[in-house]
């Protein structure tokens, strides 16, 4: 029997694969094809391919598509990952703001119980009795809430201290006696019941001299009827002459008095 080295592949097909390429889209259109066909046709100089087909008459019909790279998408974060979102960054920032100043407020605290040394504590002293001696400050708030009946440019003496704090006021006779150099601010308030038609008028006085602006005026309709006056200032007790008197005066009228207040704080 004649043996063939070629029987082996008689029961064999190769099958080729091929890229078809055309130079742009004319070399598209210059391709031939047979009727009923289709075709991928590759741009040499692009990255654009053709399919191309034809119908039973052989009439082409040519599609263009581009190609384009897909880039992969980076992984949203998974929940109770390392990242975190704006909202808790700044609810995060608030709380370390809050916590620093909670920790020094702590370390202040601490340092204020820390037991003192006998120079620490002189050095302290010192320093308190000298802030002392610069801002020390007395006040005094003094009433009368008797009747009086007060003539026309009568004295209305205050009767009662209420409150004191320091050694700067004395009442004294029909007034207030300042002790000290420096400026004292004054508020006095007056209910007065006037003694016929007219005006009435309150005003403070140093030392017998009406103080500038510290007057108050307002008319009475009728007698017995009821006014409230208020004044208010400041004066100087000078270092050549650090004691003064001040006193409220009534006039216009005479009329009787029903409660005076005087407020003073030297500063």
């Amino acid at each position: 029997m004649y043996y063939s080295p070629f029987n082996q592949f008689q029961n064999y097909s190769i099958r080729q694969e091929s890229i078809t390429r055309v130079t742009g889209e004319e070399g598209a259109k210059a391709y031939q094809m047979a009727p009923n066909s289709s075709a991928a046709l590759f741009d040499g100089n692009e990255d654009f391919f053709y399919l191309k087909t034809t119908d039973g008459a052989g009439f082409p019909t040519i599609r263009k598509f581009k190609f384009e790279e897909i880039q992969e998408k980076a992984p949203e974060p998974a929940e109770g990952s390392d990242y975190i979102t704006r909202e808790e960054f700044e609810q995060f920032r608030e709380e370390m703001r809050t916590y620093g100043e909670q920790y020094i407020q702590k370390s202040a605290e601490t340092e204020q119980r820390r037991p003192e040394s006998g120079n620490h504590r002189a050095s302290k002293a010192g320093r308190g009795a000298k802030e002392e001696k610069m801002s020390c400050k007395s006040a005094l708030y003094a009433i009368n809430n008797s009747v009086v009946s007060l003539p026309d440019g009568g004295t209305y003496a205050p009767a009662t201290v209420v409150r004191r704090y320091g050694q700067n006021y004395q009442l004294q006779g029909n007034g207030i006696t300042l002790t000290g150099p420096g400026y004292y601010d004054i508020a006095a308030g007056a209910t007065l019941s006037g003694s016929a038609a007219g005006t009435i008028t309150l005003a403070a006085y140093q030392d017998g001299v009406a103080i500038p602006g510290m007057t108050a005026s307002q008319t009475v309709k009728a007698a017995g009827d009821i006014v409230t006056l208020g004044i208010s200032g400041i004066i100087r007790n000078y270092c050549t002459k650090p004691v003064s008197t001040l006193t409220i005066v009534v006039s216009g009228m005479a009329a009787t008095g029903t409660n005076l207040a005087i407020d003073i704080t030297k500063q």
